[in-house]
């Protein structure tokens, strides 16, 4: 299992994330808690980022 931590892309306030992957799927996204501005938030359509990458009509 991997957390990486890399930006959400879904409007342009490209907020910090931490992605959980294992065995290269996606498994969770989560708000960076580091961050002293978004203090570990993230808006629905971040918390959605794994199910998106994961589904499988996803078009790649």
């Amino acid at each position: 299992m991997i957390k990486a931590t890399s930006t959400c892309r879904s409007c342009l306030a490209f907020c910090p994330v931490d992605v959980t992957i294992d065995d290269g799927q996606v498994l969770k996204v989560e708000g960076d808690h580091r961050s002293p501005l978004y203090e570990g938030f993230i808006c629905p359509k971040g918390r959605a980022l794994a199910d998106m990458h994961n589904d499988p009509r996803r078009l790649l």
